[in-house]
C-alpha cells in the first residue's frame, strides 16, 4: 500500500497537478523627492489605455546608464522603475494547453506575459506608458525559457519606467 502512494504522488506531481504554472509580478519604486506623494495619475480609463515602448520611447526621453530623463520642452512626467519577477508557481508548468489538429501544444510564459504584468502595474500606478521596457523572454518562450532568468543575478524577467506622456 505505502509503495502504491509513493507511485500515485510521484505520477501526480510528474504531471503538474499539484505545480502551478509560473505566474509574474511587477515591483514598482517610485522616484523623485523622497516622503512625497506623487497625486499625478494619467488620464488612463482602461488597461489598454497604457502604451508599452519595447526597447524604445516616445519623443523627449532619453535613456543613458540607466538613467532616465526628459529632454528640455517636452512635459512628461517619470513615476518610477518598473521590474518583473516570480511571484509563484513553476517555471516548467505551461500557462495552457493548447488543442490542434495536430495534437496538443502548450504555452509556457513567454515575452508577452512580461509586456502584460508592466502594462497592469502602470496602469495601477496610474501611467500611460512603460518605456524601454525589455524582457530576457523569448516572445515564444519553450519549456526551458522561463527557468532561465531564475539563473541570472536579479532573477528579473523583464522591466521598465512607468511614465506619463503628455
Amino acid at each position: 500500500m505505502r509503495l502504491f502512494l509513493l507511485a500515485t504522488s510521484a505520477a501526480t506531481a510528474a504531471t503538474g497537478c499539484f505545480a502551478k504554472p509560473l505566474r509574474l509580478r511587477a515591483e514598482y519604486t517610485p522616484v523623485g523627492p523622497v516622503g512625497q506623494t506623487r497625486p499625478v495619475r494619467a488620464d488612463v480609463t482602461t488597461l489598454s489605455d497604457v502604451v508599452v515602448y519595447y526597447k524604445s520611447a516616445p519623443a523627449g526621453f532619453t535613456l543613458r546608464e540607466n538613467e532616465l530623463k526628459v529632454e528640455p520642452g517636452f512635459h512628461h512626467i517619470i513615476l518610477g522603475e518598473l521590474v518583473v519577477a516570480r511571484r509563484d508557481g513553476a517555471c516548467y508548468v505551461p500557462q495552457e494547453t493548447i488543442s490542434t489538429p495536430q495534437g496538443r501544444r502548450y504555452r509556457y510564459t513567454n515575452q508577452r506575459d512580461v509586456l502584460d504584468t508592466l502594462r497592469q502595474k502602470a496602469y495601477v500606478i496610474g501611467a500611460n506608458a512603460v518605456v524601454y521596457a525589455y524582457s530576457s523572454l523569448k516572445q515564444k518562450s519553450d519549456k526551458g525559457d522561463a527557468c532561465e532568468p531564475l539563473r541570472l543575478p536579479g532573477l528579473e524577467y523583464g522591466g521598465g519606467w512607468a511614465v506619463i506622456v503628455r
